[in-house]
Order: structure tokens, then C-alpha cells, then sequence
């Protein structure tokens, strides 16, 4: 056995190093990959001869490990493609094969079930009754048949994945909360945890018997192996039962924690899962000796779940780590790990957990307490500390620096301190009734920036507290999460959009959103098709669940959450223009604003052609005519380009390139054809055939 993990591990450091990365250059990374094995809170476990998997619904994967709990890999992924799981929840393993359920929708009580390899490649998935598919766990096979359970049917499936039947009521015994479901030789096996006891069905369906109802109060997990049926309760008691349904005996909680799966390994030894974090609970039956087994990261470079972050003048990321529940430090330039911090004294075990922080003056960091949210803290070289504390209704959720002073949000309130770096508050700016619910503001100097939960915008002059201007941002949708970041910049908006996992441009004096940057994607949503695994530079400038974003010299930094990443992307990025036109339409849109234009773009021989002024002032490009020799010149940064009216030869700096339509003056305007033009000035062109629009993108 040691020799084929040792193999199989060279296999996974092989591909670890050489698997396409599709990482865009420019853009930095900080954070380590979590090597296979670590999972955060595991909700189901299952195994076969050569595997035991273990579900992290907080991350969307499966762990595999060998049979002496050494890891293998991880499959899975953030998402709602085939191979992907919105909302884990249980695997069984089928032979050669694993069933794994997974629920996507709560509220509509939709979800599916897939199968996979024993090597964690997607198969196929099984059909979804009409009724409800937010299935939980199935059964393993038992003569050519899988039973699946929702939280009140249970249906039952061929092994090709067809349903056969759907029932809510066996025997006249409705199914009120289903939790878990295995097979015997005779019966299957239910725990609905709002019933005492387990179930035992007749494999027709056709009469029940309850076991278990004087000793089971709250049952959440079941499991059947070798003529015994183990039954575990919401503190922890595993009750062992005899096929006939007599108690043999009883395994007492040793931390009164929730079960959430069981599985018998082997001879003597029964595995559970339950709310402690990354760890595995390891119970000897015949001797009641129980154990932990803790998975650890591997290295503090490891960041998990990065919320909120902060950069200081030296390149130093400040960040929090929900497993650690400590705040990290990391030089940027180098991903290099510095420190670990948040405790007040040396001798103190537990460490303040940031709920939101920021740089100071003199390398101080200062420190929302996510458990105490009234007080801040300032954490420095010579000193950890209580910096300011206020009332005891107070809540702040946001803070921010801007010489001399630290900003903080105090949203129960609805006001923002100006504290002074002595703790002394200077000045209160309490927002009027028609500005609430603030729920993020961004300082700068001489100005406050707020967004309330309607989507409003206010520029409040600091020195009078008097509102500046107000905008609303046009299809704002608030995000399912309480902590709201926006950073303003000269003429947009960007607001993290958490929900659709990218962030939105907007202009910032319509408030017309006018762009989006990134869509899901990075290494919490890879589908494998091999035992391949991703570093953390796949798919940057995508993102799953971005939290706090901060500007940071010509960078905005982004806290990848769910992703388990920092992201460094240049500024540049997010300053794009954005034109969009329409064919035989005089108005068009630039960044949002709407423009009229002279006369209307149309398409000549399948190419559109655009009224060359109007392009060229969008770009900002000089534009020169020479009447004599009919030509027109476009100078644009480093780029050159020469087009002569009725010829096809367009020049590119030294280069020659022939269009496909030429250059014309129709009604006394020039046309280019704005492909060709814009590809050139590399620009990116998006062609709606369904509504005839024209949109160009450029950095």
C-alpha cells in the first residue's frame, strides 16, 4: 500500500506542475494552493476498496484519501455544470462508480444526482422527478435498484439513472425530514430527524417498522455493515442495532457534537463526520475508544476564505483566515509569508477575528473584532491593544485610514466616527433619514463616498457634512451578503457584485452600469477530466464570491473568497471605454452616456461601417485628412494607421493589411469599416446579430 501512494502521489506533484494554468501575466496572485487532503467542515463520508471520500460542502469538493486516510486528490467544484455542485451534500460509492447528491436550489427543491469514476470524472446524471430533486443521500445499489432520498420522498432508480417511483408516505407514514438512508439484506433504512427512532421498509414498499423510538430523540445519520445497523443522534450517541432491530448497545458523544454521516471501514472501526472543523471522528466499536483525526493545512501561505483585506505603504497584504481565525500577513511582491497576528498578549491562545481592517500610520493596523463589533482594535510592533471603544448598540462593519485619521462605520447607528490615532473621536457625521441605510462608504480626501441598500450614491463634503450630489446606480441589486465594497475612481464606479461573481462598472455621474469585469471561474470551480489538479493561478480575473476589494498604486486588489485568493489586477483593467452602437441608429452609448451621432453606422458587404469622427473621439485618437490624396491618418498611442477613400490597403505602421470593405464618404461623412479599425487599436468588437448592436470594448 505505501508504495502505490508514494506513486500516486509523484503522479499528483507531476501534474500540480504541469497543468495549464490560463493565468492572465499581469496579473498577481497571493496565496498557496491547499494541498489534497484539507477540507473545512465535512458533511458526508463514504469509501470503497481503495478510497474513503469525504464531502466539503463549504468548498464544493470531494476528498479522496487511501484507506489509511493519506491523501489522494479532490474533485468537484464550485458551479452548476455537469461534474460541479452548488450545495453538496452526500456520496455513496456503487462499486466502480460514486453517486454524489447535491441540491441547487432551496426554494424550488431543485438538485440532481451524479455519478462519477472512482477517480472523481463525471459520468452522468440520474433523472429529476417532477415533484422535487434536492436530494440528500442514496443508498448503494441493491438488486439493479438506488433508492435516493429528498427531505420527504424517496425515489427509487434504476442504475442507468431512470426514476421507477416517487413516494412521500410509506405504510401511511409520511416523511417529514429526511436526514440519511442505507440498505440491509431485508430493509431499507431511514432517519427522519423529526421522528424518534429509525425506519425499516420492506423492499416492496409496502409496511414499515420503527426502531429505536425510547433511546433515538433526534436521529441524523445512518449506516449498515456486517449484520448491524449504527444509528447516530444530534449530540453525538452512535446506538448500534442488531438486523431485527434489538439494541445491542450504545456509544456514548464524547463532545456532544452533530453527526453529519457515518461509514464502517472495516473490521472495528466506524468513521464519522460531524461540525467539528476538518476533522474526522474515529470510533473503535469494541472497545468505544474514540479518536480525532484533524486535517491542518500544510502551509501558512494557505488562506481560507480571505474576506477582508488591507495593504500598508511597505507591499505588506493583510488578510484573514477563517480556519486559523487570525489575521496573516504577506509580502505581495513575493507572496512571501511574514507573520501570523491578532492575539493581544503573547500569552492569549485565541486571536481577535477581523471582520474588517485596515493600514495605519507606523505599520499600526487597526482591526473590527467580528465577535465584539463595537470595539476596534489597533495591533502594532510595540503594542495590541483596545483603540477605541463605543457604544454598546454600536456595530461597525467598515473601516478605512485617510491621514490623520481612521473612518469608521457604524452601521446599527448609521454614522461614521473620524477618530483620531490618540482613539479620540474628532467628528460624527450621522446621515439624515433620506440617506439610510448606508452600508459602505470609501474616504477620501475631503470626501466621504456612501452607498445606501437602495442602490443610492452620496458625496458628502467632510468639512461641512453638508451632501455634495447624489446618483442612483441603475440595476443595482443588493448582495445576499451584508458587507457591501465599492471603490470609487475618477469617472466610474466599481462595486463587487458577490452574488454574479464579478465587479460592476458604472458611470459615476449617471449611474448607468455600463461594464462588468470577471464571471465565475478560477480553481474552485475546475471540472476535472483526468486526476489532474489546478494551482491557484488558474483562471485569474475570474472569481467566486469576491468580497473586499481596495485600490492599491495602479492595482485593485480583490479577496477571491471563495476561490481562497488574493488577486492583484491592474487598474487598467477596470478603466476600459466601452462604445456600443446600433445599425441604422444615430444614437450610441460611451461608458453609459448617450451620444447622437451625425449620421448612422450601416453594413456594406457584411461589415459594419461607422462614422469615423465619432470612433476616433470615443478612442481619443487624432485624426488627420489629407484632401488631395484622399487619405486619412490615425494616430493613436504607438499605433499609426493610413486608409485611402475607395482602397482596400489599410497601413499599420510598417505594415500592410487589405480589408475586406474599403473606406468611404457617404453624405459628406467619413465611413470606416469598424472591425478592422478597432482590432487594430486593440480593441475587442462584440457582434449582436438579434439586435443589430455593435459593441467595442478597449483598455
Amino acid at each position: 500500500m505505501k508504495k502505490r501512494f508514494v506513486s500516486i502521489s509523484l503522479v499528483v506533484v507531476f501534474l500540480f506542475c504541469f497543468f495549464p494554468v490560463l493565468a492572465q501575466e499581469d496579473i498577481q496572485i497571493a496565496g498557496k494552493i491547499w494541498i489534497p487532503g484539507f477540507f473545512e467542515v465535512g458533511t458526508s463520508i463514504a469509501g470503497n476498496d481503495d478510497y474513503i471520500y469525504v464531502c466539503d460542502t463549504n468548498n464544493a469538493q470531494i476528498q479522496a484519501y487511501d484507506t489509511d486516510f493519506r491523501p489522494y486528490f479532490h474533485f468537484g467544484g464550485y458551479g452548476s455544470k455537469n461534474g460541479q455542485f452548488i450545495s453538496l451534500q452526500g456520496i455513496q460509492t456503487a462499486g466502480e462508480e460514486l453517486f454524489v447528491t447535491s441540491i441547487r436550489d432551496y426554494k424550488k427543491n431543485e438538485g440532481k444526482i451524479q455519478v462519477f469514476s472512482k477517480t472523481g470524472i463525471y459520468q452522468r446524471s440520474f433523472a429529476e422527478p417532477k415533484t422535487r430533486s434536492d436530494f440528500i443521500r442514496t443508498s448503494p445499489v441493491v438488486n439493479e435498484r438506488v433508492y435516493a432520498i429528498t427531505k420527504s420522498t424517496l425515489c427509487t432508480f434504476e442504475t442507468n439513472g431512470s426514476l421507477l417511483f416517487e413516494h412521500d408516505t410509506v405504510d401511511n407514514l409520511s416523511f417529514l425530514d429526511l436526514k440519511d438512508i442505507d440498505i440491509s439484506p431485508q430493509h431499507i433504512l431511514l432517519v427522519d430527524c423529526q421522528r424518534r427512532g429509525f425506519m425499516m421498509i420492506d423492499w416492496d414498499l409496502s409496511s414499515v417498522r420503527v426502531i429505536g423510538e425510547e433511546l433515538i430523540s433526534i436521529p441524523v445519520a445512518i449506516e449498515y455493515s456486517n449484520n448491524t445497523i449504527f444509528v447516530a443522534d444530534a449530540k453525538g450517541n452512535v446506538f448500534v442495532y442488531s438486523t431485527k432491530g434489538k439494541h445491542l448497545s450504545t456509544i456514548p458523544s464524547q463532545e456532544n457534537l452533530l453527526v453529519n454521516s457515518l461509514y464502517y471501514a472495516q473490521e472495528d472501526t466506524l468513521y464519522a463526520t460531524t461540525t467539528r472543523p476538518h476533522s474526522i471522528t474515529k470510533i473503535h466499536t469494541s472497545t468505544l475508544e474514540v479518536s480525532v483525526m484533524e486535517m491542518k493545512p500544510a502551509s501558512p501561505l494557505e488562506l481560507h476564505w480571505p474576506s477582508t483585506i488591507c495593504m500598508n505603504n511597505e507591499g505588506l497584504l493583510y488578510t484573514n483566515d477563517d480556519v486559523t481565525q487570525s489575521i496573516k500577513c504577506i509580502q505581495s511582491k513575493t507572496n512571501e509569508f511574514i507573520a501570523e497576528m491578532g492575539r493581544l498578549t503573547e500569552e492569549s491562545s485565541s486571536y481577535i477575528y477581523p471582520s474588517d481592517l485596515c493600514a495605519g500610520p507606523n505599520d499600526t493596523l487597526y482591526v473590527i473584532d467580528l465577535n465584539k463589533p463595537n470595539q476596534l482594535y489597533s495591533f502594532s510592533e510595540s503594542t495590541n491593544q483596545l483603540f477605541y471603544e463605543g457604544l454598546n448598540s454600536s456595530h461597525f462593519t467598515h473601516i478605512q485610514y485617510v491621514h490623520p485619521f481612521l473612518y469608521a462605520l457604524d452601521q446599527y447607528n448609521q454614522c461614521i466616527h473620524q477618530i483620531s490615532v490618540k482613539g479620540i473621536v474628532e467628528k460624527t457625521f450621522s446621515f439624515q433619514d433620506s440617506m439610510k441605510t448606508i452600508q459602505s462608504f470609501f474616504a477620501s480626501e475631503g470626501q466621504l463616498t456612501l452607498l445606501n441598500h437602495k442602490g443610492v450614491i452620496f458625496l458628502l463634503e467632510m468639512s461641512s457634512g453638508s451632501i455634495i450630489r447624489y446618483y442612483s446606480l441603475q440595476n443595482y441589486t443588493p448582495s445576499s451578503t451584508a458587507k457591501i465594497h465599492f471603490v470609487p475612481l475618477d469617472n466610474r464606479l466599481l462595486v463587487v457584485n458577490r452574488d454574479d461573481c464579478c465587479i460592476d462598472i458604472y458611470n459615476n455621474r449617471s449611474g448607468i452600469l455600463f461594464s462588468k469585469y470577471g464571471s465565475i471561474g478560477g480553481p474552485n470551480t475546475f471540472i476535472q477530466d483526468s486526476n489532474a489538479q489546478v494551482n491557484l493561478w488558474f483562471e485569474t480575473g475570474l472569481f467566486l464570491f469576491p468580497e473586499k476589494m481596495i485600490p492599491y498604486q495602479q492595482q485593485i486588489v480583490i479577496a477571491d473568497a471563495g476561490n481562497h485568493r488574493i488577486q492583484f489586477i491592474p487598474l487598467s483593467r477596470f478603466l476600459q471605454t466601452v462604445i456600443k452602437l446600433q445599425i441604422q441608429q444615430r444614437k450610441a452609448f460611451v461608458n453609459g452616456e448617450e451620444h447622437e451621432m451625425d449620421v448612422a453606422p450601416y453594413i456594406s458587404n457584411g461589415r459594419t461601417m461607422v462614422p469615423l469622427r465619432f470612433i476616433s473621439e470615443a478612442f481619443q485618437a487624432e485624426v488627420l485628412w489629407n484632401s488631395k490624396q484622399q487619405e486619412i491618418s490615425i494616430q493613436d498611442r504607438d499605433t499609426t494607421i493610413v486608409l485611402t477613400i475607395g482602397s482596400t490597403i489599410m497601413r499599420v505602421n510598417d505594415n500592410v493589411i487589405t480589408l475586406d470593405v474599403p473606406p468611404v464618404i457617404r453624405t459628406s461623412r467619413t465611413f470606416v469599416p469598424i472591425r478592422a479599425i478597432s482590432e487594430t487599436l486593440q480593441a475587442a468588437v462584440e457582434w449582436n446579430a438579434a439586435n443589430q448592436t455593435v459593441t467595442i470594448r478597449r483598455m
